[in-house]
Order: C-alpha cells, then sequence, then structure tokens
C-alpha cells in the first residue's frame, strides 16, 4: 500500500486515531463502572472525561449545572449522590463525544513529501548559521 493510498483511506494520523480509540476505551470503562458510582470512581470518571476535551462550562450550561459545580466534581471536592453520579458521568461522555464530532482535528502543519526545499539561513542566537564545507 503506497503512501498516497494509505493518506486516502485514513484521513487520520496515528495520533488521532489512538485519540479516538482512547476515547472509546473511557467509554467501555464508564459502561462497566455501573454498578459501583463510589465518590472516587466519580471524580476519576469526571476528570478523565474533561480531560479528554469535555469543556466543563459548555458541560454545566447545557445541562443545568454551575460550573463551579462541575469543577468541584472533577477535582474531588464535591460529589452528588451516589443515585446521580452514573447518569452524570454518562451524559458528560455523550457531551464529550458531541465535542469531538463537531470540531474536526486541527491540522498543525501540512509535511508534504514532496517538499524538499531546504530551510532558509536562518540566525541563531544572534548569530549567522555556520556552514560546514
Amino acid at each position: 500500500m503506497t503512501h498516497e493510498n494509505r493518506s486516502e483511506a485514513s484521513p487520520l494520523s496515528p495520533f488521532q486515531a489512538l485519540y479516538l480509540a482512547d476515547t472509546a476505551r473511557l467509554g467501555e470503562l464508564i459502561a462497566a463502572v455501573e454498578g459501583d458510582w463510589s465518590r472516587q470512581t466519580f471524580h476519576h470518571a469526571m476528570w478523565l472525561v474533561m480531560a479528554f476535551g469535555g469543556n466543563q462550562t459548555v458541560f454545566a450550561n447545557e445541562h443545568g449545572y454551575q460550573p463551579t459545580t462541575v469543577s468541584r466534581w472533577v477535582n474531588g471536592t464535591k460529589a452528588p449522590p451516589r443515585l446521580r453520579r452514573g447518569p452524570i458521568v454518562r451524559d458528560a461522555f455523550a457531551h464529550l463525544k458531541k465535542v469531538m464530532l463537531a470540531s474536526p482535528p486541527v491540522v498543525l502543519r501540512d509535511f508534504s513529501e514532496d517538499d524538499e526545499t531546504p530551510a532558509p539561513d536562518r540566525k541563531v542566537a544572534g548569530r549567522p548559521r555556520m556552514h560546514l564545507a
């Protein structure tokens, strides 16, 4: 398979694919924990969901919570009653997936294989770049 065929078949970089796979695994873990929503488990789940890219303020506003409350859930200083923990984490994970699908991956720079032009001479710390002959 050539480089061109791989890029056409999968527009994701290996790191973007890894990110999506890790996020899917997080969803599986959240589903597996269903019966054990201890305060620590709730805190870890909320922290991971938000660390993966869930926006605390947007999540709070969309679900009728105060942003400071969500922040306290994420940092572990507060937790809702045990029966409400599972639905909140599932909502937070659904929010994360929605955010991921709404924003395409950021293209930082296109590194074309055809672009073999040398970098221009640059000054490093005020001195001209040395050329070894």
